[in-house]
Protein backbone atom coordinates (compact mmCIF):
# COMPACT_ATOMS: atom_id res chain seq x y z
CA UNK A 1 0.00 0.00 0.00
CA UNK A 2 2.82 2.17 0.88
CA UNK A 3 3.99 2.09 -2.26
CA UNK A 4 0.86 2.22 -4.46
CA UNK A 5 0.68 5.69 -2.04
CA UNK A 6 4.25 6.64 -3.04
CA UNK A 7 3.48 5.87 -6.91
CA UNK A 8 -0.08 8.00 -6.77
CA UNK A 9 1.81 11.09 -5.40
CA UNK A 10 4.24 10.89 -7.88
CA UNK A 11 0.99 10.62 -10.62
CA UNK A 12 -0.34 13.95 -8.92
CA UNK A 13 2.66 15.93 -8.94
CA UNK A 14 3.07 15.05 -13.12
CA UNK A 15 -0.61 15.89 -13.57
CA UNK A 16 0.23 19.39 -11.84
CA UNK A 17 3.27 19.75 -14.12
CA UNK A 18 1.36 18.35 -17.43
CA UNK A 19 -1.42 20.98 -16.03
CA UNK A 20 0.89 23.87 -16.07
CA UNK A 21 2.45 23.08 -19.19
CA UNK A 22 -0.84 22.88 -20.84
CA UNK A 23 -2.20 26.40 -19.39
CA UNK A 24 1.14 27.18 -20.70
CA UNK A 25 0.69 26.53 -23.98
CA UNK A 26 -2.98 27.74 -24.01
CA UNK A 27 -1.65 31.25 -23.33
CA UNK A 28 0.63 30.44 -25.73
CA UNK A 29 -1.43 29.96 -28.47
CA UNK A 30 -3.73 32.40 -27.60
CA UNK A 31 -1.70 35.15 -27.05
CA UNK A 32 -0.11 34.13 -31.12
CA UNK A 33 -3.27 34.41 -32.25
CA UNK A 34 -4.84 37.28 -30.75
CA UNK A 35 -1.53 39.49 -31.79
CA UNK A 36 -2.55 38.35 -35.39
CA UNK A 37 -6.02 38.19 -35.72
CA UNK A 38 -7.68 40.99 -37.70
CA UNK A 39 -10.89 40.14 -37.96
CA UNK A 40 -13.42 40.86 -35.37
CA UNK A 41 -15.64 38.44 -36.88
CA UNK A 42 -13.78 35.14 -36.36
CA UNK A 43 -15.05 33.02 -33.57
CA UNK A 44 -12.66 34.47 -31.31
CA UNK A 45 -13.94 38.35 -32.40
CA UNK A 46 -14.84 39.38 -28.82
CA UNK A 47 -11.39 37.72 -27.12
CA UNK A 48 -9.72 40.18 -29.51
CA UNK A 49 -11.72 43.24 -28.34
CA UNK A 50 -10.79 42.27 -24.66
CA UNK A 51 -7.21 41.65 -25.44
CA UNK A 52 -7.04 45.09 -27.62
CA UNK A 53 -8.87 46.69 -24.49
CA UNK A 54 -6.51 44.83 -22.01
CA UNK A 55 -3.22 45.48 -23.47
CA UNK A 56 -4.36 49.14 -23.61
CA UNK A 57 -4.85 49.13 -19.75
CA UNK A 58 -1.86 47.34 -19.60
CA UNK A 59 0.36 49.61 -20.88
CA UNK A 60 -0.98 52.51 -19.69
CA UNK A 61 -0.93 50.83 -16.02
CA UNK A 62 2.50 49.83 -16.63
CA UNK A 63 3.60 53.31 -17.63
CA UNK A 64 1.80 55.08 -14.34
CA UNK A 65 3.62 52.35 -11.67
CA UNK A 66 7.09 53.03 -13.38
CA UNK A 67 7.35 56.67 -13.70
CA UNK A 68 5.58 56.70 -10.55
CA UNK A 69 7.70 54.41 -9.11
CA UNK A 70 11.15 56.52 -10.46
CA UNK A 71 9.54 59.58 -9.34
CA UNK A 72 9.52 58.45 -6.03
CA UNK A 73 13.04 56.81 -5.87
CA UNK A 74 14.25 60.13 -7.25
CA UNK A 75 12.14 62.04 -4.84
CA UNK A 76 13.96 59.96 -1.79
CA UNK A 77 17.11 60.61 -3.58
CA UNK A 78 16.89 64.32 -3.54
CA UNK A 79 15.29 64.52 -0.36
CA UNK A 80 18.37 62.82 1.20
CA UNK A 81 20.73 65.23 -0.69
CA UNK A 82 18.66 68.22 0.21
CA UNK A 83 19.41 66.94 4.44
CA UNK A 84 22.94 66.21 3.29
CA UNK A 85 23.37 70.31 2.01
CA UNK A 86 21.54 71.15 4.66
CA UNK A 87 24.04 69.53 7.51
CA UNK A 88 27.58 70.91 5.32
CA UNK A 89 25.88 74.28 5.64
CA UNK A 90 25.14 73.95 9.08
CA UNK A 91 28.43 72.92 10.12
CA UNK A 92 30.37 75.55 7.61
CA UNK A 93 28.27 78.59 8.82
CA UNK A 94 28.83 77.69 12.33
CA UNK A 95 32.41 77.08 11.36
CA UNK A 96 32.27 80.69 9.36
CA UNK A 97 30.95 82.30 12.28
CA UNK A 98 33.69 81.02 14.47
CA UNK A 99 36.73 82.04 12.05
CA UNK A 100 34.87 85.93 11.78
CA UNK A 101 34.75 86.09 15.26
CA UNK A 102 38.12 85.32 15.41
CA UNK A 103 39.34 87.53 12.92
CA UNK A 104 37.09 90.80 14.23
CA UNK A 105 38.47 90.12 17.61
CA UNK A 106 41.79 89.98 15.67
CA UNK A 107 41.74 93.31 14.04
CA UNK A 108 39.32 95.33 16.97
CA UNK A 109 41.88 94.49 19.11
CA UNK A 110 44.61 96.65 17.44
CA UNK A 111 45.20 100.32 17.85
CA UNK A 112 44.48 100.95 14.07
CA UNK A 113 41.67 99.22 11.84
CA UNK A 114 40.78 99.54 8.47
CA UNK A 115 37.66 101.49 7.01
CA UNK A 116 35.17 98.81 6.63
CA UNK A 117 35.26 98.63 10.61
CA UNK A 118 36.13 101.60 11.65
CA UNK A 119 32.92 102.20 13.38
CA UNK A 120 32.59 98.81 15.09
CA UNK A 121 36.24 99.52 16.48
CA UNK A 122 34.46 102.28 18.45
CA UNK A 123 31.39 100.34 19.79
CA UNK A 124 34.11 97.73 20.89
CA UNK A 125 36.15 100.16 22.97
CA UNK A 126 32.85 101.82 24.49
CA UNK A 127 31.56 98.12 25.38
CA UNK A 128 35.58 96.94 26.37
CA UNK A 129 35.21 99.69 28.39
CA UNK A 130 32.23 99.23 29.94
CA UNK A 131 33.23 95.54 30.50
CA UNK A 132 36.23 96.65 32.46
CA UNK A 133 34.74 98.76 34.85
CA UNK A 134 32.33 96.14 35.79
CA UNK A 135 35.40 93.61 36.27
CA UNK A 136 36.41 96.23 38.55
CA UNK A 137 33.44 96.35 40.10
CA UNK A 138 33.80 92.15 40.58
CA UNK A 139 37.15 92.51 41.67
CA UNK A 140 36.11 95.33 44.76
CA UNK A 141 33.06 93.67 45.92
CA UNK A 142 34.92 90.43 45.97
CA UNK A 143 37.13 92.63 48.91
CA UNK A 144 34.42 93.98 50.03
CA UNK A 145 33.74 92.00 53.86
CA UNK A 146 30.03 91.06 54.91
CA UNK A 147 30.19 92.24 58.52
CA UNK A 148 26.32 90.69 59.07
CA UNK A 149 23.96 88.20 57.09
CA UNK A 150 22.22 90.89 55.80
CA UNK A 151 24.95 92.72 53.95
CA UNK A 152 26.28 89.15 52.85
CA UNK A 153 22.75 89.55 51.12
CA UNK A 154 23.32 92.28 49.61
CA UNK A 155 26.51 91.38 48.39
CA UNK A 156 25.47 88.23 46.61
CA UNK A 157 22.96 90.35 44.86
CA UNK A 158 25.50 92.76 43.59
CA UNK A 159 27.83 89.90 42.48
CA UNK A 160 24.76 88.54 40.31
CA UNK A 161 24.03 91.78 39.10
CA UNK A 162 27.39 92.26 37.81
CA UNK A 163 28.22 88.95 36.83
CA UNK A 164 24.94 89.20 34.87
CA UNK A 165 26.04 92.54 33.20
CA UNK A 166 29.85 91.11 32.54
CA UNK A 167 27.93 88.36 30.62
CA UNK A 168 25.60 90.55 28.83
CA UNK A 169 28.92 92.90 27.86
CA UNK A 170 30.80 89.97 26.66
CA UNK A 171 27.93 88.65 24.23
CA UNK A 172 28.00 92.41 22.81
CA UNK A 173 31.77 91.64 22.06
CA UNK A 174 31.29 88.74 20.62
CA UNK A 175 28.65 90.11 18.36
CA UNK A 176 30.25 93.07 17.57
CA UNK A 177 33.60 90.54 16.51
CA UNK A 178 31.40 88.73 14.42
CA UNK A 179 29.96 91.63 12.53
CA UNK A 180 33.71 92.36 12.37
CA UNK A 181 34.45 89.74 11.00
CA UNK A 182 31.68 89.44 8.21
CA UNK A 183 32.35 93.12 7.11
CA UNK A 184 36.04 92.27 6.34
CA UNK A 185 35.01 89.05 4.45
CA UNK A 186 32.36 91.19 2.65
CA UNK A 187 35.14 93.66 1.06
CA UNK A 188 37.54 93.84 -1.42
CA UNK A 189 40.24 94.31 1.23
CA UNK A 190 43.44 92.84 2.04
CA UNK A 191 45.09 93.20 5.26
CA UNK A 192 48.89 92.99 4.67
CA UNK A 193 49.64 95.87 6.42
CA UNK A 194 47.29 94.56 9.77
CA UNK A 195 49.93 91.12 10.09
CA UNK A 196 50.02 87.49 9.21
CA UNK A 197 47.12 86.34 11.42
CA UNK A 198 44.55 88.61 10.20
CA UNK A 199 45.56 87.66 6.43
CA UNK A 200 45.40 83.65 7.50
CA UNK A 201 41.89 84.08 9.15
CA UNK A 202 40.18 86.53 6.27
CA UNK A 203 42.03 83.97 3.99
CA UNK A 204 39.97 81.02 5.54
CA UNK A 205 36.69 83.10 6.46
CA UNK A 206 36.64 83.69 2.68
CA UNK A 207 37.14 80.11 1.40
CA UNK A 208 34.48 78.66 3.54
CA UNK A 209 31.96 82.06 2.77
CA UNK A 210 31.99 81.01 -0.79
CA UNK A 211 32.02 77.04 0.11
CA UNK A 212 28.89 78.49 1.88
CA UNK A 213 27.77 80.38 -1.67
CA UNK A 214 28.16 77.42 -3.40
CA UNK A 215 26.10 75.12 -1.24
CA UNK A 216 23.56 77.48 -1.04
CA UNK A 217 23.10 77.68 -4.45
CA UNK A 218 22.58 73.63 -4.87
CA UNK A 219 20.42 73.87 -1.86
CA UNK A 220 18.20 76.59 -3.43
CA UNK A 221 18.34 73.95 -7.14
CA UNK A 222 17.67 71.05 -5.41
CA UNK A 223 14.69 72.59 -3.04
CA UNK A 224 13.31 73.97 -6.92
CA UNK A 225 13.87 70.33 -8.55
CA UNK A 226 12.32 69.11 -5.61
CA UNK A 227 9.30 70.75 -5.33
CA UNK A 228 8.89 70.38 -9.21
CA UNK A 229 9.17 66.46 -8.33
CA UNK A 230 6.70 66.82 -5.55
CA UNK A 231 4.47 68.63 -7.95
CA UNK A 232 4.49 65.93 -10.41
CA UNK A 233 3.87 63.29 -7.86
CA UNK A 234 0.93 65.30 -6.78
CA UNK A 235 -0.41 65.51 -10.00
CA UNK A 236 0.00 61.65 -10.54
CA UNK A 237 -1.29 60.57 -6.94
CA UNK A 238 -4.39 62.94 -7.21
CA UNK A 239 -4.45 63.70 -3.17
CA UNK A 240 -3.85 60.28 -2.62
CA UNK A 241 -0.63 59.25 -0.49
CA UNK A 242 2.23 58.18 -3.25
CA UNK A 243 3.05 55.03 -1.68
CA UNK A 244 -0.54 54.49 -1.11
CA UNK A 245 -1.29 55.52 -5.11
CA UNK A 246 1.60 53.18 -5.76
CA UNK A 247 0.50 49.89 -3.95
CA UNK A 248 -3.18 50.67 -5.18
CA UNK A 249 -1.59 50.79 -9.61
CA UNK A 250 0.39 47.76 -8.83
CA UNK A 251 -2.77 46.05 -7.51
CA UNK A 252 -4.52 47.08 -10.63
CA UNK A 253 -1.46 46.30 -13.21
CA UNK A 254 -1.39 42.44 -11.64
CA UNK A 255 -5.36 42.55 -11.92
CA UNK A 256 -5.21 43.23 -15.41
CA UNK A 257 -2.64 40.98 -15.84
CA UNK A 258 -4.31 38.39 -14.41
CA UNK A 259 -7.16 39.05 -16.42
CA UNK A 260 -5.37 38.78 -19.64
CA UNK A 261 -3.85 35.47 -19.23
CA UNK A 262 -6.75 33.99 -18.49
CA UNK A 263 -8.18 35.26 -21.61
CA UNK A 264 -5.45 34.03 -23.30
CA UNK A 265 -5.84 30.60 -21.72
CA UNK A 266 -9.62 31.04 -22.69
CA UNK A 267 -8.67 31.86 -26.03
CA UNK A 268 -6.29 28.90 -26.53
CA UNK A 269 -8.82 26.23 -25.01
CA UNK A 270 -11.61 27.90 -27.25
CA UNK A 271 -8.62 27.82 -30.60
CA UNK A 272 -7.56 23.85 -29.50
CA UNK A 273 -11.47 22.53 -29.08
CA UNK A 274 -13.10 23.89 -32.36
CA UNK A 275 -13.73 21.15 -34.88
CA UNK A 276 -10.89 20.37 -37.56
CA UNK A 277 -13.16 22.14 -40.39
CA UNK A 278 -13.28 25.50 -38.44
CA UNK A 279 -8.94 24.72 -37.57
CA UNK A 280 -8.48 25.76 -41.04
CA UNK A 281 -8.30 28.99 -40.58
CA UNK A 282 -5.58 28.74 -37.69
CA UNK A 283 -3.77 26.59 -40.34
CA UNK A 284 -0.72 28.60 -39.18
CA UNK A 285 -0.66 27.42 -35.60
CA UNK A 286 -1.42 24.07 -36.74
CA UNK A 287 1.65 22.71 -34.69
CA UNK A 288 0.70 24.13 -31.33
CA UNK A 289 -2.63 23.06 -31.75
CA UNK A 290 -1.44 19.35 -32.96
CA UNK A 291 1.01 19.56 -29.59
CA UNK A 292 -1.95 20.80 -27.08
CA UNK A 293 -3.83 17.73 -28.49
CA UNK A 294 -0.87 15.14 -27.64
CA UNK A 295 -0.37 17.00 -24.24
CA UNK A 296 -4.39 16.75 -23.64
CA UNK A 297 -4.05 13.00 -24.75
CA UNK A 298 -0.97 12.31 -22.28
CA UNK A 299 -3.13 14.02 -18.90
CA UNK A 300 -6.24 12.22 -19.91
CA UNK A 301 -3.86 8.85 -19.22
CA UNK A 302 -2.43 10.35 -16.52
CA UNK A 303 -5.45 11.33 -15.12
CA UNK A 304 -7.18 7.47 -15.68
CA UNK A 305 -3.86 6.29 -14.07
CA UNK A 306 -4.70 8.07 -11.13
CA UNK A 307 -8.06 7.51 -11.05
CA UNK A 308 -7.19 3.73 -11.21
CA UNK A 309 -4.72 3.91 -8.35
CA UNK A 310 -6.76 5.74 -6.15
CA UNK A 311 -9.92 3.58 -6.71
CA UNK A 312 -7.22 0.22 -5.93
CA UNK A 313 -6.01 2.51 -2.50
CA UNK A 314 -9.51 3.01 -1.49
CA UNK A 315 -10.14 -0.84 -1.90
CA UNK A 316 -7.42 -1.84 -0.13
CA UNK A 317 -8.33 0.58 2.69
CA UNK A 318 -11.82 -0.45 2.74
CA UNK A 319 -10.96 -4.18 3.20
CA UNK A 320 -8.60 -3.55 5.59
CA UNK A 321 -11.34 -1.93 7.65
CA UNK A 322 -13.52 -4.59 6.72
CA UNK A 323 -11.14 -7.08 7.84
CA UNK A 324 -11.01 -5.31 10.97
CA UNK A 325 -14.38 -5.36 11.60
CA UNK A 326 -14.36 -9.36 11.39
CA UNK A 327 -11.65 -9.30 13.82
CA UNK A 328 -13.88 -7.63 16.23
CA UNK A 329 -16.76 -9.58 15.11
CA UNK A 330 -14.73 -12.87 15.83
CA UNK A 331 -13.27 -11.36 18.93
CA UNK A 332 -17.26 -10.84 20.48
CA UNK A 333 -17.56 -14.23 19.39
CA UNK A 334 -15.17 -16.15 21.16
CA UNK A 335 -16.11 -14.23 24.28
CA UNK A 336 -19.85 -15.21 24.19
CA UNK A 337 -18.47 -18.62 22.96
CA UNK A 338 -16.65 -18.78 26.66
CA UNK A 339 -19.64 -17.03 28.25
CA UNK A 340 -22.23 -19.45 27.21
CA UNK A 341 -19.70 -21.88 28.30
CA UNK A 342 -19.96 -20.45 32.21
CA UNK A 343 -23.94 -19.95 31.96
CA UNK A 344 -24.07 -23.35 30.92
CA UNK A 345 -21.62 -24.58 33.76
CA UNK A 346 -23.56 -22.43 36.57
CA UNK A 347 -26.99 -23.31 35.36
CA UNK A 348 -25.94 -26.85 35.80
CA UNK A 349 -24.30 -26.55 39.24
CA UNK A 350 -27.93 -24.48 40.21
CA UNK A 351 -29.70 -27.54 38.99
CA UNK A 352 -27.01 -30.18 41.42
CA UNK A 353 -27.90 -27.58 44.45
CA UNK A 354 -31.67 -27.43 43.71
CA UNK A 355 -31.28 -31.34 43.97
CA UNK A 356 -29.76 -31.61 46.90
CA UNK A 357 -32.27 -29.30 48.78
CA UNK A 358 -35.18 -31.51 47.12
CA UNK A 359 -33.37 -34.61 48.83
CA UNK A 360 -33.03 -32.76 52.13
CA UNK A 361 -36.88 -31.63 52.44
CA UNK A 362 -37.98 -35.97 51.88
CA UNK A 363 -35.57 -36.50 55.16
CA UNK A 364 -38.08 -33.99 56.58
CA UNK A 365 -40.98 -35.36 56.04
Amino acid sequence: MEERKKRLNELVKKRENYQDRLSEQYRTLGNSILSAEHDDSSPIGNEKADFRRLNRELQSLTSKVERLGALLKNDGEKKTQYKKLQAAIKVDEKELGIRNIALGASILALSEVPDPVFTLKQQYEAVLHQLEETEDHLSLLEEEEAKDFFSFIGKQSRKLVLKAARSSKERDIKKICLEAGQALVASDIELDNWGEEAVSLLASAREIAQQLECERNNLAEESAALEELEKEIRELCQNTAPARTLKILEKELQGVRNELATLLEHTGQKVAAIDAESQKQYAEWSEMIHAIHELQSDLQSLERNIEVLSVELEIEKLQKEIDKLNQVIRSHQVRQEREAKIIADTQSRIRELQNGIEKLQRVLE
